[in-house]
């Protein structure tokens, strides 16, 4: 409701915010975290102003890190929550348990009620990421989904939820980074920086020799 002026960000005619994507969200916290660093830096004391902040954000010379990182973020897989099917990861791939890990889940049904298999879904979600190497395909998910007789939905709710259970194939070693805004002030960037200097890679990528992500 604010008087229109030349130096504020807005949204662009028409758009809702409810429609913008996740990333942003993410971006307008850091640029806010590193305009708090600005301001203090400079001694400036008390909050900032909306108008401050706008100028700011809109401004042709603030480009945060996180903008030339939007495509890698959108691929990584404890980012983004919609699967699309690729030549590795797609329901016509079939997946089966071993018999030892069919056996190990059989265990850990028998902990519950028969009517509360759901309850071992993230046990079983372990196991399946344990023996494809690292990872969860979408066939294993439907695989846990029909023994814990479950909509695959549930699944994929548990699956997409959790950070620790990865939906692509990764690396030998996962190395993994908080980029939350808690740890931005920390300095994570830095450390992210040097990580990616050091290995050749970005945020989500893997390296040629498939050994780390």
């Amino acid at each position: 409701d604010a008087p229109e002026r030349k130096d504020s960000w807005r949204l662009p005619e028409g758009q809702k915010l409810e429609s913008l994507p996740r990333p942003l969200a993410m971006h307008c916290s850091r640029a806010l975290v590193r305009l708090c660093r600005q301001a203090a830096a400079k001694g400036v004391s008390g909050g900032l102003s909306s108008n401050f902040v706008s100028r700011q954000v809109a401004s042709p010379k603030y480009t945060p890190t996180y903008l030339s990182r939007a495509s890698t973020f959108r691929g990584f897989s404890t980012v983004s929550n919609v699967h699309r099917d690729t030549p590795d990861n797609n329901p016509d791939i079939p997946f089966e348990f071993t018999d030892e890990n069919y056996e190990k889940l059989q265990k850990i049904l028998k902990k519950y009620p028969a009517n509360y298999k759901q309850s071992a879904m993230i046990q079983a979600l372990d196991i399946a990421q344990i023996q494809n190497g690292g990872w969860v395909s979408l066939s294993a998910m439907n695989k846990i989904a029909q023994i814990l007789e479950v909509p695959p939905m549930r699944a994929y709710e548990v699956a997409t939820f959790y950070t620790m259970f990865n939906r692509s194939p990764i690396g030998k070693y996962h190395v993994l980074v908080c980029v939350t805004t808690p740890c931005m002030i920390g300095g994570s960037d830095d450390i992210l920086a040097v990580l990616e200097k050091h290995l050749g890679i970005e945020l989500g990528d893997t390296t040629e020799d498939g050994l780390i992500t």
